[in-house]
């Protein structure tokens, strides 16, 4: 039998009476929420909704204005997702699979009246889909240049979405096999709005290929593993895939949301900044030392993340989200890194400027030890006082894992960073409230009904604004 048919086997027959499991999609689609709100205001999703939405009329709801096809709905709020890059990563396949999965997911839901509890075990089996691709491909996949978000995240999405409009075994496989054949996505459009339309893309294929599956359309069965298949023509030639581990884990006790699990971002950046920010932060508080004081910081990170963390001194918010330099100077000046930093002219302050030559980051190599499970290599740095002190720490676990989760306060700021621009704070409570008992919703519109709202687009001055205080 091949991978892809095991793993269509798995989702059918998937039973999830796992709480913890549920639990931990509940907080996933309610990060994926917010972020899909805070990047409906930004110019480039405003740009891919006008173009969803041009002359088209349906079901599924686009947030910042407008209904359209599924597909469609997927695409512009896929893109929103993941426009300011504050989304989940999924460790271990390093892609944003939260955004694709929930823009997928409602979109559909919304559409064909699906219950809520139906979408909450859907999310899981994507989750849980994109982990065991990730055991036979990666770090490989990745290093080569592709972008997972948009390879891995159709694929899961694909799945999830079919398990949750109760598709059969066979079509949850078609639905996979066609949306291998509409993976795609490089690294190079790091820092463009290319990256989160990669999102959108994937979403809208995980809608097309269920759809087409639905209608009787099939591909190669074998056209994950098969000659010529994804993983001869997308893995690394040094990192061969290993289907082998990846069905050990399909059929293991824990799902892939439990663990490896989710990276829930403090910061809206790209996710290997996270570590050395935290470690950055918590030494300032710590030791009480100003900008002004540090000579050098030297950060040391895998050789993904200095793959990821491309621009040494970027020339606008989007290339600044990829910076290490930035995101450290921003660090050391604010004592934060918020969306207030990812506007026009935030990285051309004279202040940030005449910091981002302290920071080196050297690469330690592959991000995983060679221990059974493999477990993540800590990022390390060393700051360096212009007085001669020196200060380190590590961090294997950034706020916002399985291992070191937010807090409900971590959670609830989040929710309003994203929403406060547009939303009061009734509304963000009725919309939490109802992502907290998804699974009791008799429809997902009771939630979707709750997100309609109408923004035109701009680069982030939203958020330089005072919060919303009246209802829309």
């Amino acid at each position: 039998m091949t991978i892809l048919r095991e793993m269509a086997g798995w989702s059918a027959a998937y039973h999830n009476d796992n709480s913890a499991a549920s639990s931990l999609a509940k907080a996933a689609i309610e990060d994926a929420v917010a972020c899909m709100i805070a990047g409906a205001g930004d110019l480039a999703a405003a740009q891919v909704r006008a173009s969803a939405s041009s002359g088209s009329v349906g079901a599924a709801l686009i947030l910042g204005g407008g209904r359209t096809s599924p597909h469609l709905a997927a695409l512009a709020n896929g893109t929103a997702a993941h426009a300011l890059d504050f989304d989940d990563v999924l460790i271990g396949a390093s892609n944003h699979a939260g955004a694709v999965l929930a823009s997928t997911l409602l979109a559909l839901g919304d559409a064909h009246k699906c219950a809520g509890k139906d979408m909450v075990d859907a999310f899981v089996v994507g989750i849980h889909l994109c982990s065991v691709i990730a055991k036979a491909i990666m770090p490989g996949h990745y290093l080569r240049g592709w972008h997972t978000t948009s390879t891995l995240g159709c694929i899961g999405a694909a799945a999830a979405g079919a398990r949750m409009l109760d598709c059969s075994e066979d079509e949850i496989a078609q639905a996979m096999a066609i949306a291998v054949s509409m993976a795609g996505g490089t690294k190079v459009q790091f820092g463009t709005p290319m990256k989160p339309l990669h999102a959108g893309l994937a979403a809208q294929s995980a809608v097309q290929s269920i759809e087409l599956a639905r209608a009787g359309l099939y591909g190669s069965a074998g056209v994950m593993e098969g000659k010529l298949g994804f993983s001869e023509l997308f893995c690394h030639p040094d990192h061969p895939a290993d289907w082998k581990a990846a069905a050990h884990f399909l059929t293991s006790d824990q799902t892939g949301i439990e663990s490896p699990g989710l990276l829930f971002k403090r910061y809206p950046c790209c996710g290997s900044n996270s570590r050395v920010l935290d470690i950055v932060l918590d030494l300032q508080k710590k030791e009480q030392f100003e900008a002004d004081e540090v000579a050098a910081v030297v950060a040391r990170v895998s050789d993904v993340n200095t793959q990821n963390l491309m621009y040494d001194a970027p020339r606008d918010e989007l290339q600044g989200r990829f910076s290490l330099q930035y995101a450290v100077a921003v660090a050391l000046y604010t004592k934060g890194v918020t969306l207030k930093d990812f506007v026009p002219g935030s990285v051309d302050r004279p202040q940030i400027r005449a910091l981002l030559s302290l920071t080196q980051m050297i690469s330690f190599g592959k991000p995983f030890d060679d221990g059974d499970p493999p477990r993540t290599r800590p990022h390390t740095v060393e700051i360096r006082l212009k007085d001669g002190r020196t200060f380190a720490g590590e961090c294997a676990d950034p706020v916002g894992t399985v291992n070191n989760p937010f807090t409900e306060q971590i959670r609830h700021r989040k929710f309003f960073d994203c929403s406060s621009w547009v939303m009061n704070q009734d509304r963000i409570d009725r919309v939490r409230s109802l992502i907290g008992r998804l699974d009791t919703l008799a429809e997902i519109s009771m939630l979707t009904r709750e997100l309609e709202f109408h923004v035109k687009g701009d680069r982030g001055e939203r958020f330089l604004r005072p919060p919303t205080v009246s209802a829309i």
